[in-house]
């Protein structure tokens, strides 16, 4: 009897412990299920490709790549004064180009001065307002004051500027020279001369019948002397050799390559340009193919096709470049000859070779390269 109750109490416990194995077997299961079955409900309704850009999106790396902002911004424009009424584009330069986020402008005193989207100022009235450039959360800013007109001057002292059909100019500070012009036909041996300002490029002169050389340049923004009539060949001193029985002409202090012939005399003058600036390079923009559409904008287009676009201002020239042809890579390098003589070429290496941002010096001249990698204007930019 007492072997009896120990057998039944062994199998109580066989079933006692058996019961608790299965009860643990259905906790598992139970548990395993419902986290399955959670993480099925937090995915359902998304496809492969949008589970993927999430997962992408929420990566470290990209998680900080949608948040960034532009670690600089840089206003291309110098504090200024400008009369009233005048209106032009100014630029700003953000690192990291690719940034996602935009360039917002702003005036703190629409009274004084608008800026629309694209940053074109209007200057409204007279006072002084705030030109800021923001990108998420850095900004630069610049002071323009409006002035009635650039001979009253600024009230704050700031340097006046005002846009002619040369572009920027200092009113009182920086002289503006002439481009292009050519010297009168000699007669009797009479040379002819035009002047021109520091660096022009490509000034002819006229020819003499009788002899005389031609002279081009002058010194740097000021016009010219006319060389002295000669007879039978005369000659140009320090500049044109011609024959004998000649009367000297004045001095010329010459641009670069220009060059000049007679008919019974022969000579160039071969000086050395220092390359213009934002201040004069307006004007010579039409002959290269550009079109003015604004006070300091200048577009270029090929067959009917915008490829880019030159701006202007006081303190920069900045070559946008959108799409390239042979014709428009012309231009380009005739505008950087004129900038940078002699660089011209080092300056489209540079460019053609970049895939990043990049800045250097040619001739005390600094040039930055913008390489921006969401597409978008490039940006060869040359400060006076």
């Amino acid at each position: 009897m007492a072997e009896q109750n120990l057998l039944q109490s062994k199998k109580k416990q066989i079933i006692f412990i058996f019961a608790a194995i299965l009860v643990l077997i259905a906790a598992f299961a139970a548990y395993f299920i419902n986290s399955a079955s959670k993480k099925s409900d937090d995915t359902a309704g998304i496809s492969i490709e949008d589970s993927d850009k999430s997962a992408l999106n929420n990566s470290p790396q990209n998680s900080d790549s949608g948040s960034r902002v532009a670690a600089t911004v840089e206003i291309e424009f110098d504090d200024c004064a400008v009369a009233v009424g005048s209106s032009f584009k100014v630029t700003a330069s953000v690192t990291p180009s690719d940034t996602d986020k935009a360039l917002v402008w702003s005036s703190s005193d629409d009274n004084v001065l608008l800026v629309d989207d694209s940053g074109v100022v209007t200057v409204k009235g007279v006072g002084t307002a705030v030109l800021t450039a923001t990108v998420g959360n850095v900004s630069d800013a610049v002071v323009i004051e409006g002035i009635s007109d650039a001979a009253s001057g600024s009230a704050n002292d700031l340097p006046v500027y005002a846009v002619d059909d040369s572009g920027w100019v200092s009113i009182g500070n920086t002289d503006t020279g002439s481009y292009g012009n050519s010297g009168s036909s000699g007669s009797d041996g009479s040379s002819a001369s035009s002047g021109g300002s520091a660096g022009s490029l490509n000034n002819t002169g006229g020819t003499g019948s009788g002899g005389g050389g031609a002279v081009t340049g002058g010194n740097a923004g000021n016009s010219g002397n006319s060389g002295d009539e000669g007879d039978n060949g005369g000659s140009q001193e320090n500049v044109n050799s011609g024959g004998t029985d000649s009367t000297s002409g004045g001095n010329n202090n010459g641009g670069g390559n220009n060059s000049g012939s007679g008919d019974g005399g022969s000579g160039s003058d071969t000086g050395t340009g220092e390359g213009n600036t934002s201040d004069t390079i307006g004007s010579m923009l039409p002959g290269l193919g550009f079109s003015r559409i604004m006070s300091n904008v200048y577009v270029y287009e090929d067959e009917g096709s915008y490829c880019g676009e030159v701006v202007t201002q006081p303190n920069v020239a900045i070559i946008y470049i959108m799409q390239r042809s042979s014709a428009f890579d012309g231009a380009i390098g005739q505008v950087l000859e004129l900038l940078v003589p002699g660089g011209a070429g080092q300056i489209w290496n540079n460019y053609v070779s970049a895939d990043s941002d990049r800045t250097f010096t040619i001739d005390d001249r600094r040039i930055r390269i913008v390489m921006p990698s969401a597409g978008g204007h490039s940006q060869i930019v040359i400060y006076n």
